[in-house]
């Protein structure tokens, strides 16, 4: 409940209502004071309907924009009934989503104990609409009934990780401004559908945010606007927006306007040093400014000034003052969602009296600390844009010479790190992750609103008014995409690149997981990067993924453990690659497979079929039972080819399957074998190979249900999905390998290495050469499309106009069960993309995904995609 008195000294709302609307509301009449006054009594008395009576007497013209005082402060109990929404019985239905078996009682009970946000407007209770969720930061009873959700891996960005390599690259730098990152932000506003003002003729003016030129935020630039006539605030201006002015048309569509631009922002990371803190001059203008109270908001109660000299007692240094500020507010206020700033009377004495608040509450609370302290001090706003952490978003700077004005972000506070330089981080230093919009409160818009505004305050999602009537936020929607790239070349920097696109990905349900592990070459070996997302299975229950679950690589088994079999035999000069198949078998020495050669199965220009249907599947079945290994291979072997052998590409598991058989045949071991003591062994990975025996099947993924399961759910764990690998007891040319994304990367680094790592060669770089590059120029898949082929490799040579990451060479493969591995051999680095797309009933897709991811990566290691050049 809001009272009207601050720390016991008076504070009428209606000082707040001047404020808000202006000087010349000074001027009012006496009795108009006296009705204002009263008024507020009784909306402190919980009577609201009588009060907006009482001022809708005093109101000249209730239609007229708002513009004077009692309008105000009518608008104002408007906004507060809005914010306190909820019926007992509507706030109960909320909080059974999460308590099930949440009473009226409880509800009563945590009511009474101010547990949850609620007001009593004219004699019921009303709930804050955004109630359950403070509800969580207070009540550890609520919190314990709470339904357990189980999270996904990987989804929370480590802020305190982020700080501390920001901290390791700032020791090493010559200059405070450190990890660049561009920003791309679209923004915007539409009037809801029928909105009664939306009329022909009508005047419509839109402020959208658009951000500052300022220290740490530069190369600001206005990429696109729509409608394309805006006025721009100069830089400079406290709340700095892009203002559309437009007349609806005879068609009168709600009106909707957009902004598109960019910026790059750089963490600022100065060397603090208390010693070598210099004295204020207090006579000076921006002393005087930034110590001075500023009501409503930052007004010295007497509360306030007792706490400031208990926190600050003697300590004579601004900056240790300002930390020591910094971590009260950090000990004492708990964060929570907020109302609307335009209802609250002072906000920094919300803060320190009910020692809760958001992120505009906190710094408001710490500027004031800081001017009754005698350290100067001012708001900052606009959003935050962490990866993966995107909002609204204020904070504050404090100055202190010798370096100025430093930011300062209390609602981060100290950060959980074993490193001092860590948890003070955000008392005097900033990471990159910003867009400075605002660089003060309460300021007036630029050409100034004409009715009073829907955020008085800040100014962060925008305002909008039609014929000088403001439209509150209830009456427009708004929406904003925000891109971001760090521009340092780091491989750390794809992480931060990755968050702020996997788990909205995800979040799309299209595939419950992934697993992306990133290598690069350098001087000395490789820098590695492996992250973990989602969840390994969502049925029968949600179980998270963890870092060495193992994945049935599908697809991947042709290039990784048959193609390289192969040409390991290819390299020993066992096989040839002009050798025809009928040498190795039989079955190709006569008609129309004679001609058919290791290197047609190789770049799938065999004509062999794609693959052997569900039908003649069932029959192989029926006849020899399950699994078949060897009458399956006998009537892949004995198949007739679809078409002439080098006449087109068609991408075929059976090539994969007989080139499995190849290696049978010169070996004397099955592929499995083979694999395993030639490649997976000699390269260290414990975890990949065919059949994962009973220790590791815990580990595995599952996918889909199937008969063979042989699991208590039905789904395959370990066993292999693709139905013709199934068929031939899991060991096939085409499918039937089980990995991880660090065994991958063992198996990337030998291939980018021409063949060779830590001194284990597994082929000669004439055959990783051979295997990488195209084999069959000029040639055509059978829709007439070039297809160009490596061995057993999917190629992606770039081709005219392509941009971004498609204009560099990769090859690589994909795994119909959502696997993939790409890699950039001139640019020295590779990327693997495990998922699970066929969990839990072979209906997710993953495209999009593996899109996003190659484009991510390159874009950081790599181009810059706007430009299509290296950063």
């Amino acid at each position: 409940m809001f009272t009207r008195t601050l720390q016991n000294t008076p504070v009428p709302w209606l000082l707040l209502v001047v404020l808000l609307i202006g000087p010349n509301s000074i001027a009012m009449a006496g009795d108009r004071a006296d009705t204002l006054d009263r008024a507020w009594r009784l909306v402190d008395q919980g009577r609201y309907s009588e009060a907006e009576a009482v001022l809708r007497g005093r109101n000249a013209d209730s239609v007229a924009p708002i513009t004077d005082d009692c309008a105000t402060a009518l608008e104002i109990i408007r906004r507060i009934r809005l914010d306190y929404s909820l019926t007992p019985s509507a706030m109960l239905d909320k909080l059974r989503y999460y308590v099930p078996d949440a009473s009226t009682a409880d509800l009563e009970r945590w009511r009474r104990a101010g547990k949850l946000q609620h007001r009593i407007i004219d004699g019921e209770v009303r709930y804050f609409k955004r109630e359950p969720h403070n509800l969580w930061r207070f009540c550890a009873e609520a919190r314990e009934r709470r339904t357990p959700r189980v999270e996904p891996t990987g989804f929370d960005f480590d802020l305190a990780d982020h700080v501390a390599r920001l901290v390791e690259i700032a020791e090493h730098a010559d200059n405070p401004l450190i990890h660049p990152v561009k920003h791309r932000v679209r923004y915007e506003l539409r009037v809801k559908a029928d909105h009664p003002r939306v009329k022909p003729g009508a005047k419509v003016r839109c402020w959208l945010p658009f951000p500052q030129q300022y220290r740490q935020q530069q190369a600001v630039k206005l990429l696109s606007i729509d409608p394309p006539s805006a006025i721009v605030a100069p830089n400079g201006h406290p709340q700095r927006t892009v203002c559309f002015e437009q007349t609806i048309g005879e068609t009168a569509d709600a009106p909707r306007f957009a902004a598109e631009f960019e910026f790059i922002t750089s963490a600022y990371v100065p060397a603090l040093d208390a010693a070598k803190v210099e004295a204020y001059d207090v006579d000076a203008a921006l002393y005087r400014e930034y110590t001075a109270e500023r009501p409503p908001h930052i007004v010295f109660t007497p509360g306030l000034k007792k706490t400031v000299r208990a926190v600050v007692e003697k300590e004579p240094n601004p900056l240790q003052r300002a930390r020591r500020i910094f971590r009260w507010v950090d000990e004492h206020l708990v964060d929570c969602s907020e109302m609307e700033y335009s209802i609250i009377p002072n906000i920094s004495d919300k803060a320190l009296t009910t020692r809760r608040g958001d992120c505009g509450v906190q710094s408001l609370l710490f500027i004031t600390m800081c001017r009754a302290a005698g350290i100067p001090a001012r708001w900052q706003s606009g959003w935050k844009s962490l990866p993966n952490g995107r909002n609204r978003h204020a904070w504050a700077e404090f100055y202190v010479e010798p370096w100025g004005w430093l930011p300062a972000t209390p609602s981060y506070g100290v950060q959980k790190h074993s490193d001092p330089r860590v948890q003070e981080f955000f008392c005097g230093r900033m990471d990159a992750y910003r867009m400075i919009v605002n660089l003060d409160y309460g300021r007036e818009l630029h050409p100034p609103k004409t009715s009073f505004r829907s955020e008085c305050n800040d100014f962060q999602r925008g305002e909008i008014e039609i014929d000088g009537h403001n439209l509150y936020f209830d009456e427009w929607e708004w929406s904003y995409d925000v891109d971001t790239l760090p521009l340092d070349g780091r491989l750390a920097s794809v992480e931060e690149a990755l968050q702020a696109v996997v788990p909205k990905l995800l979040a799309a349900g299209n595939i419950p997981g992934a697993i992306i592990g990133v290598g690069q070459k350098t001087g000395d070996g490789y820098e590695t990067w492996q992250r973990t997302y989602g969840f390994a299975q969502t049925e029968p229950q949600r179980v998270p993924l963890q870092s060495n679950a193992i994945f049935d690589m599908a697809s991947m088994t042709k290039p990784i453990a048959t193609g390289t079999s192969l040409m390991i035999l290819i390299d020993q000069g066992r096989v040839r690659l002009e050798d025809l198949v009928g040498k190795y078998l039989p079955e190709f020495a006569e008609g129309t497979k004679n001609d058919i050669t290791v290197h047609q199965l190789m770049t799938h220009m065999s004509g062999m079929p794609a693959y052997v249907g569900a039908s003649r599947q069932a029959v192989i079945k029926e006849g020899a039972g399950f699994p078949c290994p060897d009458a399956t291979r006998a009537y892949i072997r004995s198949l007739e080819p679809a078409r002439g052998p080098g006449e087109a590409v068609g991408y075929s598991c059976l090539n994969a399957i007989l080139c499995a058989e190849i290696v049978e045949a010169v070996t004397g071991q099955p592929l499995n074998r083979f694999a395993a003591q030639n490649i997976f062994k000699p390269l260290g990975m414990a975890n990949t190979g065919f059949n994962p025996p009973a220790a590791l099947r815990t580990r595995c993924v599952p996918t889909t249900r199937a008969k063979h399961a042989g699991s208590a759910d039905g789904l395959l764990r370990g066993h292999v999905h693709d139905p013709l690998a199934a068929m031939q007891a899991g060991v096939s040319g085409n499918a039937g390998l089980f990995s991880t994304a660090t065994d991958l990367s063992r198996f990337a680094q030998m291939m980018l290495n021409g063949g060779e790592l830590n001194g284990v060669r597994i082929l000669r770089p004439e055959a990783v050469d051979a295997m990488t590059r195209i084999q069959n120029p000029g040639a055509k898949n059978t829709k007439g499309h070039v297809d160009r082929r490596g061995l057993l490799w999917d190629l992606y040579p770039p081709d005219a106009g392509d941009t971004g990451v498609d204009a560099l060479f990769a090859y690589g493969h994909n795994g119909y069960t959502g696997t993939a591995i790409r890699f950039y051999p001139e640019q020295g680095f590779y990327v693997i993309a495990l998922t699970n797309r066929i969990h839990p009933d072979d209906s997710g897709k993953v495209s999009k995904f593996r899109q996003q991811v190659w484009k991510t990566v390159g874009r950081v290691l790599a181009v810059d995609v706007s430009t299509n050049r290296t950063p």
